[in-house]
């Protein structure tokens, strides 16, 4: 992590950044930057994976695909299951932003009753409006009834970081308990 410039870029084979809290429904704002294509390996998986995990569990993929046909394994692609209504990704080494409403699976007891459901914005089109995702998608973690974290992925690429903030809308922190005047200084 840059902390003068704000920037995080996981590090290869360091493994990925998860939120220190759990999340049930929540919103997501995360602003990330892929690295340039590269001569020896130009398929767009090959330099700039990588992936927002909501929960932990469902995949909304990163890579440089920018000029190419929506696909489910590229940029705005719900890993594996679903490709986004449009490709909205920018060239490589442009700052994006991602725009995330995410509303969990529905448990009782241990039976699923409901998928979870979401929808998102990429450099703000919409990507996926109510789309319903029928289960954890690549390496993401089980579905349970239980939070999960927001998952930034490594995949061995230098994706950078920037700006990513959640909203809990289960558990909002009310901000006017914040008091910039008594941080502390160090």
């Amino acid at each position: 992590v840059d902390a003068e410039q704000g920037i995080a870029i996981p590090l290869a084979k360091a493994g990925s950044m998860d939120s220190k809290k759990a999340y049930r429904s929540h919103r997501i704002h995360v602003e990330f930057r892929t690295p340039p294509m590269t001569d020896a390996e130009p398929r767009p998986e090959a330099s700039g994976n990588s992936g927002v995990y909501l929960q932990g569990r469902y995949e909304l993929q990163i890579c440089n695909s920018f000029g190419l046909a929506a696909a489910d394994n590229l940029c705005g692609g719900l890993y594996r299951l679903r490709a986004p209504d449009v490709n909205a990704a920018k060239k490589p080494g442009a700052w994006q932003a991602y725009d995330i409403v995410f509303i969990p699976a529905r448990f009782e007891d241990d039976e699923k009753v409901s998928n979870a459901r979401f929808s998102a914005k990429l450099n703000g089109q919409w990507i996926h409006r109510n789309i319903e995702i029928s289960g954890a998608t690549g390496s993401g973690d089980k579905e349970t009834a239980l939070p999960g974290p927001l998952r930034l992925q490594e995949h061995q690429h230098p994706v950078a970081f920037r700006n990513t903030w959640v909203v809990d809308i289960d558990a909002p922190t009310r901000l006017d308990q914040y008091d910039t005047s008594k941080k502390k200084k160090s």
